[in-house]
């Protein structure tokens, strides 16, 4: 049950010397929260939180802060999903949350360990205090950040000592600050207060997804549509601050398919967006079903690979994934200061980790790719640094990182990357990944290269990736380095005579240094691929982007371990042949 604050809040500072001395008088806000007005009165009263908090926080024998900051994220969102004509989930929500950094000691030396990689955030004492009032209601948000900082604050406290208890029992090999200085910013846009079309979706759900009743080949079809509108108010000691509002939407549909040894395998087609008219309208949907039940149809009746080694020429859409999981997730700063993590890259500035023609970069400020929004664009991240394009690799050659406010050897300054989800700490993330080639061969003239290749290794076949439904990649110490693919469409290439044959149920797999280094061939035009990327701060969207590529060789594997009866039953409207 919510419990109305009272008027009046105390800040954290010295007790007063009378019963009025230290209190603040609290006016309510007169104005709607998400109109200009109502976002200055907001990031006026969270500057004010924060200098009170800057300077209050104290425990005798103890450090005091030289930095803190306040995020309060507040999200919007909708799910709708049908199948088979009917709808099984419709709703709505809205909730806000705030992240409180602390920094205690001096940007040398702060309480923050291997740049906060495996913080266990969520087993803090502060996991339980970050709900912030819905309606940003001046009062209850002083409250929430009142309450948040105290325990923060002994969080932070704790942090700092066990830091320093670590850095007498070992040694640091990275020897860098903690924290890095960097300049104020003041970003306020106009915010945007988004209105799902609940009804719309939900009429389209279930139209779309009956058309899957005529096929009783395809199990659990689904149409969803989902969005997010989050709406960040940020304020630093620093004097930066910044109010904006990110939009993501998505639809989806899927189908699965039972194989006669057993095995189900799933097809799907996605859709992402920033706007409503991003997203395909239910003509473009009725096709797209048509040729998704065609894909399935396949799909079903196609050989299992099993283990393949071999030339492989990836789409733009599947070389993309290959290069967020390949190297991009390598090039996060934090993971080049963590003990724990393998530093696939560090200190490799200036070696050759790809083919000479090959470029990387990642760039926030690039919206779209032709006609087709990029999720993985923001205008300022999550510690209030504005990003910028970061050149990773020049004509082959490793030449930056991906960076936050934790320095690393040799970069010691942010460069607007650091990124989180929720109330998770913000670190060092991909954006918009971009590879590029100053070879730019046409889609013909790569199957022909493939082709030649196979010939000159002397392999009957080679394969065609089209599509990667999603990948994962390990980067610490103690486990293998290695990265992972699990491609939706394959082809495999008769090499003599060119014909292609689709197959299923692989995966693919490889370390990142020795599958880099296959590159032999690449297109010029480019693809996207959108999603969400997890990782130890979160889920939070991204766009890969990058030609198609030839490899000299990809390994790959069988994908599944288990065989299944088929239903015992048919589709209820599949009985007797009725519809």
């Amino acid at each position: 049950m919510k419990q109305q604050p009272s008027s009046t809040t105390a800040r954290l500072r010295e007790a007063p010397t009378s019963p009025r001395e230290g209190v603040a008088r609290i006016s309510p806000v007169h104005h709607p929260p998400f109109s200009p007005e109502g976002c200055q009165e907001t990031l006026q009263l969270m500057a004010e939180e924060t200098a009170a908090n800057l300077g209050g926080l104290r425990l005798r024998g103890n450090p005091r802060p030289f930095f803190i900051s306040n995020l309060l994220r507040h999200e919007r969102g909708c799910q709708v999903r049908a199948s088979y004509g009917a709808l099984y989930t419709s709703r709505e929500w809205e909730h806000a949350r705030l992240l409180a950094d602390i920094r205690v000691g001096n940007h040398r030396l702060d309480q923050v360990l291997d740049g906060g990689l495996h913080d266990e955030h969520e087993e803090g004492f502060t996991a339980g205090w970050t709900e912030a009032p819905v309606d940003l209601e001046p009062r209850g948000l002083r409250y929430s950040l009142w309450k948040l900082m105290q325990r923060k604050y002994e969080e932070v406290l704790q942090a700092y000592y066990e830091k320093r208890k670590v850095m007498v029992e070992e040694f640091f090999r990275t020897k860098v600050d903690s924290f890095s200085r960097e300049p104020v910013v003041e970003l306020v846009e106009p915010l945007t207060q988004v209105v799902f079309p609940r009804a719309r979706w939900e009429e389209q759900a279930r139209r779309i997804s009956e058309l899957f009743t005529r096929h009783d080949f395809i199990f659990d079809p689904g149409v969803v549509y989902w969005g997010t509108a989050s709406t960040r108010f940020f304020v630093g000691s620093e004097g930066t601050r910044f109010a904006t509002t990110d939009t993501h939407l998505q639809l989806s549909i899927q189908g699965w398919v039972r194989t006669r040894d057993g095995v189900y395998l799933p097809g799907g087609l996605d859709w992402y967006g920033r706007r409503e008219e991003d997203l395909p309208d239910p003509g473009q949907l009725e096709r797209a079903v048509e040729g998704l039940v065609a894909h399935l149809r396949l799909l079903q009746r196609a050989p299992a690979l099993g283990a393949f080694v071999g030339p492989a020429l990836l789409a733009g859409q599947a070389a993309a994934v290959f290069f967020h999981e390949a190297i991009g997730h390598r090039l996060e700063g934090e993971r080049l200061i963590s003990r724990s993590e393998g530093k696939t890259f560090l200190g490799k500035v200036g070696e050759q980790i790809l083919p000479a023609h090959i470029h990387v970069h990642d760039d926030p400020t690039l919206t779209h790719l032709g006609s087709q929004p990029l999720f993985g664009a923001f205008r300022i991240d999550d510690q209030g640094v504005v990003p910028r394009r970061v050149t990773l690799v020049e004509h082959g050659r490793l030449a930056g990182y991906l960076k936050s406010r934790a320095p690393i050897p040799g970069f010691p300054a942010s460069n607007g990357h650091a990124r989180g989800e929720g109330t998770r700490p913000p670190l060092a993330r991909m954006g918009n990944l971009v590879a590029s080639s100053e070879q730019r061969h046409t889609w013909a003239e790569l199957v022909q290269l493939l082709r030649a290749e196979c010939r000159r290794q002397g392999k009957r076949h080679g394969l065609i990736v089209e599509q990667v439904s999603g990948g994962e990649t390990s980067t610490d110490a103690y486990d293998f380095q290695s990265f992972k693919g699990e491609p939706s469409r394959v082809w495999r290439l008769d090499a003599r005579t060119g014909r292609q044959e689709l197959v299923r149920d692989v995966s693919f797999i490889g370390t990142p240094l020795a599958a880099l280094q296959k590159i032999i061939a690449a297109g010029g035009e480019q693809a996207a691929d959108n999603g969400y990327c997890v990782a130890e701060s979160g889920e939070i969207p991204v766009s890969n982007l990058a030609p198609p590529i030839l490899l000299s060789e990809l390994e790959l594997q069988r994908q599944s371990t288990h065989s299944f009866h088929k239903p015992v039953l048919p589709l209820p409207w599949h009985r007797d042949g009725g519809g």
